[in-house]
């Protein structure tokens, strides 16, 4: 094991301690450490707990602390410590020198009653008789290390600051950089000065009086004037920013540190934008004030774009996005400062997916093309709407989207409305036997660009998925539309207001069908249950279309925690032995910001209307489409026409016929030959702050520590690393006061959900 700065001293002193001649002199009883300067204070601080050492110093029996007369009683065993009386004291003096204990006369007198300590045992000092100082411990061979270090004031001064740190370096390490300068001994103690500047600067005041107080002040002035040619003291935290934008020289590394973790000093962007920007910006992303001019440039001809066609506004979005689409690479973007640079990535997808109006075929072929590739369409709504964090940049996403997309998607449903009329899917009630081994996973309202973004996911996490379509029960309403999905249809009979019964008259509420799953061989888990693999079962999980009848058009913000939980439920049962997890849904839905249109139906022609669906009385009669209730078809139900609405103010509504209510998801979910593998954390060694580990199977996976293994925000490193071909990473703790905590080692797939953990304490093997 290499030996360290601290295990040298330890062990001279442990050598001073026992170096006598036992065949003439009796057992020592002290060996003084005399220190001038206070130098060796935080390597003492260390030594405390290994060897029994007692200071010159304010009155702390805790810490063997106090004046001349305590130290005395200590060595003489009068008083009660933790000291043992076989063994030397070690009396550290700091503030004073050898030569002031042996002459009397200069004696300070707050130490002349320890003054004769030194003929009871040894001095700990140089073969010369001279006190040990840190340099001269690292310089001299004859009892020291024998590195190479400059004599100079500057260096001194340098090693006194860096005593602290450079306790904890290898002498392998010192001697593979000899000659020490200042340069090096001020690097050891600010080993990441580009991460101190940026503390400096998010908080200049606090820094600088907590530096002062840490005797770091001085270190951290000089580095930055040698090496970043700057002046903390003179410059202030104005011309620093103006250097962090400039990016030249070593203050492209402080960028670079800065975009590590620019949550980190949420300051900073604010001074920058107090900076007047330069005529010359070979880095405008250093810049966020033109970061937020041209988002302001995005808002404003946004907003113009509602006003513009469907043809001109492509043509735009596309131009938008070649001058726009560097700045999602900015770090303003990952701290959410560019949401219309964002939204103007899904934006121009959409742009040219509905490009393309032709919705012709059967029900069967166009349900085809939704499911395969115009699906992508209302999947960039989403997304583009999901980037917008306020009202502003809501209402110009909002604005593009119904350019875009509201008359795109009316043509879309007309057709698909008017090819069911002349000839629709064939629908059954039956019931399934149970599968042993599998469940039924149902999510309310899980439409088709959410089926694919949930396989995904699950894709991403190791696990085998298969994702085909099927018909949503007419209308498409959750009262009809579930118990149709559920393997016990065949158990229900009509009923009314749009709801089915059982076959002994109730209706068919989550209460009946629940006892008939139950009849029928199928377990109903709760969300909180596994069950038992060997059987079938049933379980509900996810609130999206609570969600989108309670948000409308901010339902995108939540749809990623609600796909999430989705996902974690569907992991979960698979890893509690499941074969397979059948994930099935009801209806989709549509979403359109600013509001579906309103079509006007007679209250006198119908017994129950809904937003884009009514029942019809038996002698009613009505120019909009019109198709039998699933459940009894002597029962006619009124379809609002394309993506029009019965009731004003919708932006988020089902019932109706169209491709994106109608043609829903089903996906098959297994244990994948990736996921089957196993992750497996193997060695795992410390260097100091560095953690070093080793993970079988892991390749393109990454590795953080957290405090909670599942909590992003938890994390203590500097930030996730990439396992290599080897099965390698490296990880850094930033902050050195953690060392010896319990915290998580996490290996985490693309979602960043943790796929294998191992506790661990921080900075130790």
């Amino acid at each position: 094991m290499k030996q360290t700065f601290l295990d040298r001293v330890r062990e001279s002193l442990t050598s001073a301690m026992n170096d006598y001649n036992r065949e003439d002199v009796v057992r020592q009883q002290v060996v003084v450490f005399p220190d001038k300067n206070g130098e060796w204070a935080p390597i003492v601080a260390r030594l405390r707990d290994s060897l029994p050492i007692i200071t010159f110093g304010a009155y702390d029996p805790e810490h063997l602390t106090g004046p001349a007369i305590y130290l005395r009683c200590l060595v003489a065993h009068t008083i009660d410590s933790p000291l043992t009386k076989d063994q030397p004291v070690i009396v550290y003096l700091p503030g004073y020198s050898r030569e002031q204990l042996r002459n009397l006369e200069d004696c300070p007198d707050e130490i002349k009653p320890l003054a004769g300590l030194q003929y009871l045992g040894n001095v700990w000092s140089q073969r010369n008789g001279r006190d040990w100082t840190v340099l001269a411990f690292l310089k001299t061979s004859q009892g020291g290390l024998s590195i190479q270090v400059h004599d100079d004031a500057e260096t001194r001064d340098a090693i006194r600051s860096a005593a602290a740190v450079l306790a904890d370096e290898s002498v392998e390490f010192l001697k593979a950089k000899e000659p020490l300068n200042a340069a090096f001994f001020d690097e050891l103690h600010h080993p990441d000065p580009n991460k101190q500047i940026l503390q400096w600067m998010n908080a200049p005041a606090g820094e600088e009086q907590r530096m002062k107080v840490s005797g770091d002040w001085g270190a951290f002035c000089k580095i930055c004037g040698k090496e970043y040619d700057f002046d903390p003291e003179k410059d202030g935290a104005s011309t620093a920013a103006e250097k962090l934008g400039s990016q030249s020289g070593r203050w492209a590394d402080v960028w670079e540190r800065f975009t590590e973790k620019p949550g980190a000093y949420p300051e900073i962007p604010r001074l920058l934008r107090s900076v007047k920007l330069p005529g010359w910006m070979p880095y405008p992303d250093s810049w966020p004030q033109y970061n937020d001019a041209r988002e302001k440039e995005l808002y404003l001809v946004f907003m113009a774009l509602a006003e513009a066609s469907p043809e001109e506004a492509r043509r735009q979005i596309a131009d938008l996005e070649r001058v726009h689409a560097p700045r999602r690479e900015w770090v303003w973007a990952g701290m959410g400062e560019s949401p219309l640079a964002r939204a103007l990535e899904h934006l121009a997808h959409l742009a040219i997916i509905t490009n393309d109006m032709m919705f012709g075929g059967t029900v069967l072929e166009q349900a085809e093309r939704y499911a395969n590739t115009t699906w992508q369409a209302d999947d960039a709504v989403v997304r583009a709407l999901e980037q917008a964090t306020d009202r502003k940049s809501s209402e110009a996403v909002a604005a593009v989207v119904n350019v875009l997309y509201r008359n795109w998607l009316d043509a879309m449903a007309e057709a698909f409305q008017k090819e069911w009329l002349r000839e629709p899917a064939p629908m059954r009630k039956e019931n399934q036997e149970p599968v042993a081994g599998e469940v039924l996973l149902f999510v309310d309202g899980l439409r088709m660009d959410l089926g694919h973004r949930l396989s995904s996911s699950l894709k991403d996490a190791g696990y085998s998925c298969s994702l085909s379509h099927r018909f949503s029960a007419l209308p498409t309403q959750t009262s009809t539309a579930k118990p149709a999905v559920m393997p016990i249809a065949g158990e229900l009979v009509a009923g009314e207001k749009l709801t089915p019964r059982t076959k002994s008259g109730a209706l068919a509420t989550i209460t009946a069908l629940r006892s008939i799953l139950n009849d029928k061989g199928f377990s109903v888990l709760s969300d909180s249950e596994t069950g038992d693999p060997a059987h079938s079962a049933w379980t509900d999980c996810g609130d999206i279309d609570t969600e989108g009848h309670n948000k409308g058009a901010a339902l995108p913000a939540v749809l990623d925690r609600e796909l999430e939980k989705i996902r974690d439920r569907a992991i979960e049962l698979l890893e509690a032995g499941w074969q397979q997890v059948r994930i099935v849904t009801d209806h989709g839905w549509l979403l359109l910001p600013g509001k579906l249109r309103k079509t006007e139906l007679k209250p006198g022609l119908t017994e129950v209307k809904k937003g884009r669906c009514a029942e019809l009385r038996a002698d009613a009669e009505t120019d909009y489409p019109v198709v039998r209730w699933f459940w009894d078809h002597n029962i006619r139900i009124a379809l609002a026409p394309g993506v029009s609405c019965f009731e004003e103010g919708k932006e988020y509504e089902h019932g109706g016929l169209s491709p994106q209510e109608t043609v829903v998801p089903e996906i098959v979910v297994k244990i994948g030959a990736t996921r089957s593998k196993g992750i497996e954390i193997g060695q795992i060694r410390w260097v100091g702050m560095i953690c070093r580990v080793h993970v079988d199977g892991a390749e393109g996976y990454t590795v953080d520590i957290r405090w909670r293994p599942a909590d992003t925000e938890s994390s203590v490193t500097t930030g996730s690393r990439t396992v290599s071909i080897e099965g390698n990473a490296s990880l850094t703790v930033e902050d050195s006061s953690n060392e010896g905590k319990e915290a998580w080692l996490v290996v985490l797939d693309s979602q960043n959900s943790p796929v294998a953990q191992r506790g661990v304490r921080i900075g130790l093997e």
